[in-house]
């Protein structure tokens, strides 16, 4: 599963507002309770996904079933997208991405395209009317953000490659991140922790991106690369950085669906990082792994 650690060239970037036109007109919306199921339509149909994340606790969350997402003028508007329903408590999907994206209160909608990048995140309880001006909003704002990212790639300055790169990474756009960290790491200025931390955002990126050949080399070579530094020229950030380019290569296996391969990571983490504050992250990788139906676990 994509998780936040910390492309190819991107396309010509085109508004939102053509991304998520209505397609010709259907039946009721229909929400899809698979992850799996929702995205692999959405790849098809090129359609971003809103996602509910709600708990069987959560009164409002039946609030906004009941009396939003049932009234015709938001399932005219619905067409656009594909629909997802995940419960936060599943322990499974709808936990991980509650996780994720920080989903602090419930309901929570995410906008996310087909390969799971946040293009917006709506918390609460709102009424028909102003729910669809915020998912409005909140599609206008991704476009102003993507013409930002156009800027960047037309620009020089290695801080604003940077910036930008940190804020796409943060919301899961692995292709895009990635672009401006290759530029970061040819650029030659940056050193020592820097670029090694450069370095592990941008296989981290490849990872989102499912790019997970270039995903595992990179993070390798990084591991490599900082375990020849003697001992005694290891900084105290160079270590935290092996620690998480540890759990990256749990994750990257996992992406692969390979789980002799996340279960030989997990072990590796587990030896050499006994008291990380992130082996539940690790632990809870593998366990998703193994109860995913696309991979192949004994």
């Amino acid at each position: 599963m994509k998780r936040q650690l910390f492309a190819a060239p991107a396309l010509v970037l085109c508004g939102l507002a053509a991304m998520v036109s209505p397609g010709p007109a259907r039946a009721a919306s229909v929400w899809h309770d698979s992850t799996e199921k929702a995205f692999a339509e959405a790849r098809k149909s090129g359609r971003p996904v809103l996602v509910d994340l709600y708990a069987d606790w959560c009164g409002w969350c039946k609030t906004m079933e009941r009396e939003v997402f049932t009234q015709p003028r938001f399932q005219t508007y619905a067409e656009r997208f594909v629909l997802l329903r995940v419960d936060v408590e599943d322990g499974a999907a709808g936990s991980e991405l509650q996780r994720r994206f920080r989903a602090g209160s419930l309901p929570t909608l995410l906008l996310l395209d087909p390969k799971q990048s946040l293009l917006g995140k709506i918390e609460g309880f709102l009424e028909t009317d102003r729910l669809i001006a915020r998912l409005d909003g909140e599609l206008a704002t991704y476009d102003a953000f993507l013409a930002a990212y156009d800027v960047a790639l037309a620009s020089s300055d290695p801080l604003l490659w940077r910036s930008r790169a940190r804020e796409l990474h943060a919301r899961g756009d692995g292709g895009r991140s990635a672009v401006l960290f290759e530029r970061l790491v040819r650029d030659g200025k940056l050193t020592g922790d820097e670029l090694a931390w450069t370095r592990l955002q941008l296989a981290d990126a490849y990872r989102m991106d499912g790019r997970f050949a270039e995903a595992k080399k990179t993070a390798s070579e990084l591991r490599n690369a900082l375990a020849a530094q003697p001992k005694s020229e290891q900084t105290q950030g160079a270590q935290g950085i092996v620690e998480r380019v540890d759990l990256l290569l749990v994750f990257i296996a996992g992406g692969e669906r390979d789980c002799a391969g996340a279960a030989f990571a997990l072990a590796t983490f587990e030896r050499g990082h006994p008291r990380s504050p992130y082996l539940p992250d690790a632990r809870r990788a593998y366990s998703a792994l193994k109860s995913d139906s696309t991979a192949l676990c004994s």
